[in-house]
Order: C-alpha cells, then structure tokens, then sequence
C-alpha cells in the first residue's frame, strides 16, 4: 500500500459570505504518494451555514513539472463533513464546487463521471487523508458534526 501524506499551504485570506454575512475560511495543500507529488487540494468551509460541511477541490494527475503537464489532470469536487461517528464524502456536481474557474471548468468531472472514475477510491482516501490531517479542517468538522 502506499504512503499518502499531506503538506498545508498557508491558509487563504478570508472573505465574507454572500448569503449569510459570516466569514468564509479556505486552505490548500499538496499530496505526496510514496514521496511524489500526486494532488493538490483547496477546501473552504463557512462557519455561518447551518450545514456544517467543506467544500474542497481535488486535482490529480500524472506528471507535476510544469503548466503542460495539467491536461493530464483531473479535477474532482468533494463534499467532506463529520458525522457524531465517522467522517462523510460525496463527490459533487461541478457547479456545486466553490472551486470552478474557466482554467479549470474543463477538467472538472462531473458527479455521475466522478463516481464512475477509476481513481474514485483513491479520492475518497485522500479526502480521509485531509479531514483527518489538515489541522484547520478537522477542528471545523470536529466541532460541527451533523446527527446520524
């Protein structure tokens, strides 16, 4: 089996929610598989909402050396929230991601292609990766379960 690990970024300036005024928080960081560069992911997440839920971006890919190699990437959209038991994940639309940009609006799977991909499980793991290891992340879940 592999060995995932994970390297924050600094965390992202916050900004104000459009609907519900409070301050929405964002991060990023990379994945490293067996000590390659694998992914990268950006998550954001907003106190003020009554589901308490990360809206994250998982980008994975061949080759990391530079700007050409980003066709080869894939662009999946995660939602990631804590249960009183355990953490959930559901992949999502790509209008549903807060992570969608003309540069990337592409290669961004969608739900139905996302689940049939077969790098899905390996999302999901990295996603567990992240909600347990991303230290700004796994307070916010921690402390905003949602009832099972």
């Amino acid at each position: 089996m592999s060995v995932i690990e994970i390297e924050m970024g600094p965390a992202r300036e916050s900004h104000e929610c459009d609907c519900c005024g409070t301050v929405i928080e964002s991060t990023h960081g990379y994945i490293y598989r067996d000590n390659d560069a694998y992914a990268v992911y950006e998550a954001s997440w907003c106190e003020g909402h009554a589901e308490a839920q990360v809206n994250a971006r998982i980008e994975i890919g061949g080759d990391w050396g530079d700007e050409t190699s980003r066709p080869n990437h894939a662009f999946f959209g995660v939602l990631i929230f804590r249960t009183s038991t355990h953490n959930g994940f559901s992949m999502l639309e790509p209008e549903e991601s807060q992570w969608i940009s003309p540069d990337s609006e592409k290669d961004f799977l969608t739900r139905e292609a996302a689940l049939a991909h077969p790098l899905k499980s390996e999302i999901f793991h990295i996603a567990e990766h992240v909600a347990k290891e991303e230290g700004r992340i796994k307070a916010f879940l921690d402390a905003h379960p949602i009832a099972s």
